[in-house]
């Protein structure tokens, strides 16, 4: 069996049925950061529109989108029509729309791309700890049975490195089948290197039975507005171990789908229709709860798209691209450079203003409360989202 397989573990959604929700409060202090990964690069450009510029119809004569359909939010720039609830909370000032965000000598690999975000590293460094496993140990108050949760996704991600501090939810019968072959190493003489692997899932097994005790006591409220099945599971999950009192510092999301090579127009829609339900969804689940004060959801995807559309409707994978942050560590507004469309770069592709790793450093400060990390120490400049 591999290493990563051990690794993976479940909680089980068919089972929240027997208390009345919410079980248990969270302490005030007990901040929860939502990373929401948009997989496969969001085509920020038709994302955030910058509809008065010229170039941009110049750029995208059969996918951009009418100055008619965008929801306006100031004399230049506006949102796509999928996105409806984050034009409200925009309005109402509790989004905040990260500009520009890349970084220099971008990569357009999916895989390497990913690796740069999801590791803090510059584009020429290697890394095999994740940003958020590099501040591990100082993450929470030491209290917590996990420092994240990662939800619908085999990768650890920003805790790839990670072992029994992190757990990534999968199908439930598959974890205890696993289980029961392991145990009957239990009490054998085994190889070093195993029994490092025996320890590490005995953990984990501890680490999900104890959240499943009270996990499986809780009733969550009918919420109509949940996206599409794959992502509603996902916030029902995240949701319940919430509900049910644990503290858990980091989750992470995903909404595949976003790399729209072909036919983007209808396709792109639905896309930002679920991203723009789920942030509904998680705040409106998240109130409920009474941890929305502290909670902070935060996207991000491996790159932007190119802004001339290719020959079958689509875009490329492309460069700089814009981000959203919500919650109640969240100041709304703009932050950052819209990129310039008449300023590209040699490949065709927007030049980044806003590094990504200046919104991480920042999140390492306000949030979590660590000063003293690499990522801090090299990323000064703040975007100023959060408070």
């Amino acid at each position: 069996m591999k290493r990563r397989d051990f690794l993976k573990t479940t909680l089980s959604l068919s089972a929240l049925c027997m208390l009345p929700f919410p079980v248990m409060a969270l302490a005030k202090e007990k901040k929860i950061l939502i990373l929401i990964e948009l997989k496969g690069g969001n085509d920020g450009l038709n994302t955030l529109i910058p509809f008065s510029d010229p170039l941009y119809t110049k750029l995208r004569p059969s996918i951009g989108i009418k100055e008619s359909e965008v929801l306006k939010l100031n004399s230049k720039l506006g949102f796509h029509p999928s996105l409806k609830f984050l034009h409200q909370s925009f309005k109402s000032n509790q989004l905040a729309i990260l500009q520009g965000v890349g970084y220099a000598n971008p990569n357009l690999s999916h895989f390497r791309s990913i690796d740069i975000w999801e590791t803090a590293t510059e584009s020429e460094e290697y890394s095999d700890q994740g940003w958020l496993q590099q501040l591990s140990s100082k993450i929470g108050d030491g209290k917590e049975l996990v420092k994240g949760i990662i939800v619908g996704d085999n990768a650890f991600g920003p805790f790839r490195g990670a072992t029994s501090e992190v757990l990534v939810m999968d199908n439930p019968k598959r974890f205890l089948r696993k289980n029961a072959k392991l145990n009957l190493y239990e009490n054998k003489q085994v190889l070093p290197s195993l029994k490092h692997i025996l320890d590490v899932e005995n953990s984990l097994s501890k680490t999900i039975e104890e959240l499943r005790t009270k996990t499986e006591k809780v009733e969550l409220p009918e919420m109509n507005d949940l996206p599409q099945d794959q992502v509603a599971g996902m916030i029902k999950a995240l949701l319940s171990v919430l509900a049910a009192g644990h503290h858990v510092p980091v989750f992470k999301i995903s909404i595949g789908g976003f790399d729209t090579h072909t036919e983007q127009l209808n396709q792109h829609a639905r896309l930002l229709s679920v991203l723009d339900q789920t942030f509904q969804s998680l705040e409106k689940g998240l109130k409920q709860i009474g941890v929305w004060k502290e909670s902070t959801l935060l996207t991000y995807s491996e790159f932007g798209r190119r802004p001339a559309e290719n020959g079958s409707r689509g875009t490329d994978h492309g460069t700089a691209n814009v981000h959203f942050a919500m919650g109640g560590t969240v100041r709304g507004g703009l932050y950052g450079k819209q990129p310039s469309l008449s300023n590209l770069d040699g490949e065709g592709n927007m030049k980044f203003t806003t590094d990504f790793k200046s919104i991480y450093s920042e999140v390492c400060q306000k949030i979590f409360k660590i000063s003293d990390a690499e990522i801090v120490k090299k990323n000064k400049k703040l975007p100023g989202f959060l408070t």
